[in-house]
């Protein structure tokens, strides 16, 4: 397993989004899954690069759609291997 999930671009574009996400202060749980676009999860998913293929995606008030989390994902969130990405995101 690299150092940041497959469906981002480098290292750098992962870092970019941890430090944007630190800057919402956003729950201890967030995942990446849950700023994703479904449009772009349909390309991680051609590119066999999306580690949760069930998170769904809801219709926000404001005309946009918002990422939710998979039971799947859930789980792989208590695992040891996702356990550093959430460190970055909420150090």
């Amino acid at each position: 397993m690299s150092d940041y999930p497959s469906c981002f671009a480098d290292r750098k574009q992962f870092t970019d989004w941890v430090k944007f996400a630190r800057l919402s202060h956003p729950h201890p749980n967030h995942s990446y899954c849950e700023d994703c676009t479904s449009e772009y999860k349909n390309k991680m998913l051609k590119q066999n690069r999306c580690a949760f293929p069930e998170v769904k995606f809801k219709k926000c008030r404001d005309g946009g759609f918002e990422g939710f989390r998979s039971a799947s994902e859930i789980k792989a969130l208590k695992d040891v291997r996702f356990q550093k990405y959430l460190k970055e995101i909420t150090a």
